[in-house]
């Protein structure tokens, strides 16, 4: 089963299993690389969860070098491009069936992941996990499912993540579109509905990122401002992941590109507007999420305040 990746999960409990053989997860999102999968003429199968289960025991996987959490729009993409420049390193980015299974079936996540993270050349060592935003709201289910693996938090200032999803709207910035969220939907705010709503999704995910870095002694905590290569310096210090020299140069070419297109120099416009009322809630859970992260001691590896 080396070559098969279950490409998605189904509600009678069986997998789709797509033949991999010969394309590497290099594309920006995980979704992109089962597309090329489907794309191609060679054959699936269809397998259950009991199956699942068997093969991830014996299969030849890496385990989880980290979990990498997000806000949205915070350069999160981008740090899963730079993670899979090293060939050492398997880069799992927004996995789609880890969004299948985290609401209903968590207990098969592992076995998921451990399918998804098989060596295909020998040499790999790493698997890095990037999950979707609105994971932050299955962070217990998954520290628990992973319980001493390191995980990071990397997060951004609120206003410009509400200027980038205005720009853009993501799945977790329309009401409706991930359950999970659905509750954060005032149906009786009919003015600036979109705006009002993700205000109500940061302030969320601020939340429960203050309540993962009071209880969490493996969080790291990244911001958007401390640019790409500190976030390698940190992370590689913090997952013991070494930084080649050929690894960090080929991370400062690729960080002047977009994370989403590789092709395309990356720039956006400075936000200078002071935020919204709306948004003072998520803003105030940002700089007590700042204050947690500056005073945490240099060199310790970890960002939190708890145990």
């Amino acid at each position: 089963m080396q070559a098969f990746i279950p490409g998605s999960y189904h509600e009678d409990g069986t997998f789709t299993w797509l033949n991999r053989k010969g394309i590497a997860f290099t594309h920006p999102f995980l979704d992109e690389t089962i597309a090329a999968c489907k794309h191609r003429a060679l054959p699936t199968r269809t397998g259950t969860s009991a199956e699942l289960l068997l093969w991830a025991a014996v299969a030849d996987a890496v385990p989880p070098t980290a979990l990498i959490f997000h806000v949205s729009r915070c350069g999160s993409t981008l740090l899963s491009q730079l993670l899979a420049l090293d060939e050492k390193h398997i880069v799992l980015s927004e996995a789609p069936v880890l969004d299948q299974l985290l609401p209903h079936t968590p207990e098969l996540v592992p076995a998921a992941l451990r399918m998804l993270a098989q060596r295909q050349h020998g040499q790999e060592t790493a698997l890095f996990v990037k999950t979707d935003s609105w994971h932050l709201c299955y962070y217990e289910s998954l520290r628990q499912l992973f319980p001493g693996v390191p995980f990071i938090l990397l997060y951004r200032e609120p206003l410009a993540v509400l200027h980038s999803q205005q720009r853009q709207r993501g799945r977790h910035a329309v009401p409706g579109l991930v359950p999970v969220l659905a509750p954060l939907w005032d149906v009786n705010n009919t003015e600036a509905v979109l705006d009002t709503y993700f205000a109500n999704v940061l302030h969320r995910y601020y939340g429960l990122a203050l309540e993962m870095a009071a209880t969490d002694a493996h969080l790291l905590l990244l911001n958007y401002n401390e640019g790409p290569m500190a976030w390698l310096e940190k992370i590689s210090a913090f997952t013991q992941t070494a930084l080649t020299p050929t690894w960090r140069d080929a991370a400062y070419i690729r960080s002047s590109y977009h994370g989403k297109y590789p092709g395309q120099p990356f720039s956006e416009p400075a936000v200078t507007a002071p935020p919204p009322a709306f948004l003072q809630a998520a803003v105030q859970s940002y700089h007590q999420l700042e204050a947690i992260r500056t005073s945490a001691t240099p060199g310790s590896g970890w960002a939190g305040i708890g145990g």
